[in-house]
């Protein structure tokens, strides 16, 4: 880890994200609860029983047939209560189960009204209560259909009682022909209009409930859709998101975050932030946001270390108080490594323009200088001392102008010349015109490539082209010249291992298609002893050169010909697999 600072102004947080409640409720449930209501009743009922009982004129006997039959009714009734709770769970269709409830109810209700004076009975609310429970269940057709069937038992029950169809218990204290017609009437009128009004407000209700938790079910529905869509939006980002509470206890941390921090997220779930981020200081929770840029240490030991930007902002609870903190983490590697190439693009064109000026000065001049020194070495009177002197001042210049010329073609290139060609033909062609070179006698090149024709098409100047591949050849060669001289001062081969190959040159050529940049890719690489970490970020300025006699300028152009191309070119020293240097060249296919 290294020091932070904070870079950017701070910004207001944002607002907390509202939570999901609880996961709609089982729809059987309110059975259950109707089930319950019903033993209720049945106790109050017994207790409203026992009490009238005791009150009347005729004290309790349980030995008279009136008195046994109406406490067998509610033993009945008590019955059926634990026998329906046994066999609740059992039962799948659980609202037929229901409906035989309902009922066994409706009998039991109207034998109660029969007993305690028919038309006349003070328990005829209970049908009402009968309508309203399957209306909780059924809705309007429950409605519907329980306010007939207590209709019709109530009539039977009134009207066949009072007119001694249905005989009365033995010592029932309250007759149903008692009642007189005008009597009958009356109550048959308002109980039957009773119990009509209260299946009309009842299923009324039911439908508005049923309506509202229809669209409570779907907001909830919807509001778990959310919460998922963020889990997984979440977890899908590649930034690192972590949630602390107020004493710095991480309460979450997304993939992104973990591996950035090379924990696991159960890891992470234990430990606080400063035991994750050491170095972080942790604003007060009042503050507003703020941006941190630091480094990671490396998850492994062959990983460099990571440089991300921290941005710290609090968490609000439903009450716009404070109730934590948000840590983002911002993987800043490919925006380092952009920063560092636009560095070097800019170091470069700078380089560029002051050669370009450098080499136009010196290219007239020189070609004077050039032109004196010819004519003197043509002149009668020379000593051969002098004449040899003159023929080294004559090749040192032309080497000079040769440097100038290349100078001038880096820094100011030829207009693109394209053409559609295959860049494995490309690589073929360059590497039969190296094996004619001296250089190349004791040097190889392999070129492995796709064997249907075709596959490595490219819209790219062929010139231009072939001198990247023959810079990228050389420069192997060269490389391979080097491990060999040092192979061989180290061991010196045999006089019948003189003409065997020094080593070999391996190019690759091939499509990509998968990456955020398909397209053809060569990869140039030697066993040689390998380019210095230090001198891997200068290998592509000009005029730097780790050779003797090396002008520093053949990468430099491979490089300014690869950004004409809109291409790019990258290094691997040493390569995975061991050792030497490995180029790679990538041309997407937008060129094409």
């Amino acid at each position: 880890m290294v020091d932070t600072a904070p870079t950017n102004p701070r910004s207001k947080a944002p607002k907390p994200v509202p939570e999901p409640r609880d996961a709609p409720p089982d729809p059987h449930r309110k059975i259950v609860y109707l089930m319950v209501f019903r033993t209720g009743i049945i106790t109050v009922l017994f207790g409203v029983v026992v009490g009238v009982l005791l009150l009347s004129a005729r004290p309790l006997h349980l030995a008279t047939r009136h008195s046994q039959t109406i406490f067998t009714l509610i033993i009945a009734a008590y019955a059926c209560s634990l026998f329906y709770a046994a066999l609740f769970n059992r039962i799948g269709h659980k609202e037929r189960f229901y409906a035989i409830q309902v009922g066994v109810d409706v009998v039991l209700v109207s034998a109660l009204v029969h007993l305690t004076g028919g038309v006349s009975s003070i328990y005829t609310f209970l049908f009402g209560l009968l309508i309203v429970q399957a209306t909780i269940v059924f809705y309007s057709r429950g409605a519907l259909v329980t306010t007939v069937a207590v209709n019709l038992m109530f009539v039977v029950v009134a009207v066949g009682g009072w007119v001694r169809f249905i005989p009365p218990v033995a010592q029932q204290p309250t007759l149903p022909w008692m009642a007189s017609v005008q009597e009958l009437v009356q109550y048959l009128i308002l109980n039957l209009g009773g119990q009509i009004c209260i299946a009309i407000l009842a299923a009324f209700l039911a439908d508005q409930i049923r309506t509202a938790d229809r669209r409570v079910l779907e907001q909830r529905l919807t509001i778990r859709d959310m919460v998922r869509l963020n889990e997984n939006v979440v977890q899908s980002l590649q930034t690192g998101l972590i949630t602390v509470d107020r004493a710095g206890l991480i309460m979450s941390a997304n993939q992104a975050a973990s591996r950035l921090l090379g924990r696991t997220q159960n890891q992470m779930s234990a430990l606080t932030l400063p035991d994750v981020l050491p170095r972080i200081r942790m604003p007060p929770l009042e503050e507003e946001s703020q941006r941190f840029r630091t480094t990671l240490a490396p998850a492994s030991d062959g990983d460099a270390p990571t440089p991300v930007e921290v941005r710290i902002s609090p968490l609000w609870d439903r009450a716009q108080q404070s109730s934590g903190s948000l840590v983002l983490l911002e993987d800043l590697t490919e925006i380092s490594s952009m920063e560092d190439r636009v560095k070097r693009a800019e170091r470069l064109a700078a380089l560029g323009r002051l050669a370009a000026g450098i080499a136009h000065e010196i290219r007239n001049p020189l070609a004077s200088v050039s032109g004196c020194l010819e004519l003197l070495q043509a002149g009668p009177d020379y000593a051969e001392e002098d004449q040899r002197l003159m023929g080294i001042a004559v090749r040192e210049v032309e080497r000079l102008a040769s440097l100038v010329t290349n100078l001038l073609e880096y820094a100011r290139p030829r207009p693109l010349m394209c053409m559609e060609l295959d860049l494995l033909e490309l690589a073929r062609e360059v590497a039969s015109a190296c094996a004619q070179d001296p250089s190349f006698a004791q040097i190889s090149v392999e070129i492995t490539g796709p064997e249907e024709a075709g596959e490595c098409l490219v819209h790219v100047d062929a010139a231009q082209l072939r001198q990247v591949l023959w810079n990228l050849y050389r420069n192997a060669a060269e490389a391979v010249a080097i491990s060999a001289t040092e192979e061989a001062d180290e061991d010196r081969p045999t006089d019948g291992d003189q003409d065997a190959p020094k080593g070999t040159i391996e190019v690759d050529v091939g499509r990509l298609d998968h990456g955020d940049s398909p397209g053809v890719q060569v990869t140039v690489t030697d066993p040689g002893p390998g380019i210095p970490a230090e001198d891997q970020e200068h290998i592509f300025e000009p005029f730097f050169t780790t050779r003797d006699g090396g002008t520093g300028l053949g990468l430099a152009i491979v490089h300014r010909i690869m950004e004409d191309h809109e291409g790019t070119i990258e290094v691997q020293s040493p390569v995975p697999e061991g050792t030497g240097t490995r180029f790679i060249l990538h041309f997407p296919d937008r060129q094409k």
